[in-house]
């Protein structure tokens, strides 16, 4: 008798094809929409006609198309690829070289049988730096932080969760960062970054749910390892091996760390005063190479080599960012996007007022599905939801709050999102990512929802409008 095979789901990439094989066989079903968008001078913002909203003639991607669109999206994504490349030939070398082993086993030393602080410490340091809109930086370190995990007993989940999901978890929140919060606030007439206490309460509020979720999951796994959600996958290709206890932390080691911290903290600095993004960030990164590599002796043909390796580990996620992005390409180019943004709306626009918040943090969070960036479903969405807000007894700064949260919490959710790039960096599959994060989802959202409608009924941001 023949042993029935056990489900097993797709791969990051195999699914974004399936999803964008069904998504172009949708072009040809569902009605093409536009609305009308206007460019503001001073801004640079694009806004929409709110009342515009009008069918155009169908766009359907023909089978050949598609496998344009995938092309093009590779080609669009090409500035954040080549930025995770360059990032991981960093890691590599400090890897190699034994820094990040032996910082991380002087502070296990150090911590001795209190390295679960290490979880909250990496998750609310991170969340902080999302907090200011920095969130792709940390995805050439995911293969340290898996190392480290599986090193003191934990898996390749809580590396993600500790490193570039914590970084999701402060944009999420988006307090001073323009790509989300500055654009809804600019587009809904608020000053820059206001309201920026009440969003430091939910940052923090979300920041211990987080914690604690990952906790009560550690302590799981460290009592029965087989409870992990990964515990039958090797990660060995690609989680830096943190396994040599005795490892030195030598003075090459440390000097290396503080540059690459200092580089780290200067890039949070450049993004927010001086508009540098993924190309000046990559042209630092490597200059850091080159000098990492004269501190610690690394011939050029290793370093070279090391960048080899780095294109290597990353290909297969760096495919599902070029594939997202074309998943994009055929919604926008098709006309799909525009049609059911309208629809959506036309969902929540009648809510009660207590609800409306709520309403707009789930309809952001559905359109996530299809909007991924968060400078573009701002420009789309808030020129029709401000007044909607205005008109339900919603403050338009809780409607702002309603869109940062949608959307950022759509980047874990959905496959079109920087979820997928994360678990395709990280080789995990998606479906067991959603294993550990479905029950937190719930949570989060049932707090969520509590937060939005203790600012409707206290009209947070009233004096602002």
């Amino acid at each position: 008798m023949k042993e029935k095979k056990k489900f097993q789901a797709p791969s990051t990439p195999v699914l974004m094809l399936i999803l964008i094989i069904i998504l172009s066989i949708l072009t040809y079903i569902v009605p093409a929409g536009s609305f009308d968008r206007i460019e503001d001078p001073e801004t640079g913002i694009v806004n929409i006609d709110v009342d515009s909203f009008h069918f155009i003639d169908k766009n359907p991607e023909g089978p050949f198309q598609v496998f344009i669109d995938l092309y093009n999206g590779m080609v669009e994504a090409a500035d954040l690829i080549f930025l995770i490349f360059i990032g991981c030939w960093v890691a590599i070398i400090l890897t190699e070289t034994g820094a990040f082993t032996g910082f991380i086993n002087a502070t296990r030393r150090l911590l001795k049988s209190k390295t679960v602080l290490l979880v909250p410490g990496f998750i609310t340091i991170y969340a902080l730096d999302g907090f200011q809109g920095e969130m792709e930086g940390l995805y050439p370190l995911i293969g340290v932080f898996i190392g480290m995990c599986i090193a003191v007993g934990y898996d390749a989940i809580v590396g993600i969760v500790v490193s570039a999901v914590a970084a999701v978890i402060g944009f999420n929140v988006g307090g001073i960062s323009f790509y989300n919060t500055g654009i809804a606030q600019t587009v809904s007439g608020l000053p820059l970054f206001s309201g920026l206490g009440f969003r430091l309460i939910v940052l923090a509020v979300t920041v211990v749910i987080w914690i604690a979720y990952t906790l009560v999951y550690c302590r799981k796994i460290k009592k029965d390892p087989s409870k992990s959600v990964v515990y039958d996958l090797d990660f060995s290709d690609i989680a830096a091996d943190m396994s040599d206890e005795g490892a030195p932390f030598t003075w090459q080691n440390k000097i290396s760390l503080i540059l690459f911290v200092a580089a780290i903290l200067f890039f949070v600095y450049a993004c927010q005063k001086m508009g540098w993004y993924f190309s000046e960030i990559s042209a630092v990164y490597i200059i850091l190479a080159i000098v990492l590599s004269i501190i610690n002796k690394v011939s050029m043909d290793q370093a070279i080599q090391y960048l080899v390796d780095s294109f290597t580990g990353m290909a297969s996620g760096c495919l599902v960012i070029g594939m997202a992005r074309g998943l994009n390409i055929v919604l926008t180019s098709s006309g799909m996007s525009d049609t059911i943004v309208y629809y959506l709306y036309l969902g929540v626009r009648h809510l009660p007022s207590w609800l409306t918040a709520s309403g707009f943090y789930f309809l952001h969070l559905l359109l996530g599905f299809i909007m991924p960036s968060a400078s573009g479903m701002a420009s789309t969405t808030m020129p029709i939801i401000a007044p909607v807000a205005d008109l339900a007894g919603v403050t338009r700064q809780t409607a702002c709050l309603a869109y940062s949260l949608g959307h950022g919490y759509a980047q874990l959710l959905w496959p079109t999102n920087s979820i997928a790039i994360i678990c395709g960096l990280s080789k995990i599959p998606l479906g067991r990512w959603y294993k550990f994060f479905m029950p937190l989802f719930v949570i989060l959202s049932i707090a969520i929802c509590l937060l939005l409608t203790f600012a409707t009924i206290t009209q947070w941001g009233i004096g602002l409008q």
